[in-house]
């Protein structure tokens, strides 16, 4: 209920975001709102779960991680990718300190398209 270390609060925001983020793009915005409604009244998750998505705690879970393995293989920290991502860090930051800034922007371009979820190249 209380975070134990700095990071938490944040880390409980997002991981609250993906879930409504998982909730909206799988059973739409209305159960959203639904949901919302439900809990505003005190009610529940392991009752309002099942009443509007139609599946128990155990079973959104199960199949929200699912989900969650999937999203996250498209952020590019497999072997081979994260290989290719430290080799154009290195060039980039070498282009940079060569001052070769077009160059230096492409090969952070080409970091960005294989993890846009590094917040490393969008610096």
């Amino acid at each position: 209920m209380r975070p134990k270390k700095p990071s938490d609060r944040q880390l409980a925001y997002a991981q609250s975001y993906w879930i409504c983020t998982y909730i909206e793009q799988t059973f739409g915005h209305d159960k959203m709102l639904a949901m919302l409604e439900e809990f505003r009244k005190g009610r529940e998750q392991s009752d309002v779960f099942p009443e509007i998505l139609g599946k128990s705690l155990s079973q959104f879970q199960a199949d929200f991680f699912a989900w969650t393995e999937k999203e996250v293989s498209t952020w590019g920290y497999d072997e081979e990718t994260s290989a290719k991502v430290k080799k154009l860090t290195t060039d980039a930051e070498a282009l940079v300190k060569a001052r070769k800034y077009d160059d230096a922007v492409k090969a952070w371009q080409q970091i960005v398209e294989l993890r846009p979820m590094d917040a490393l190249p969008h610096q």
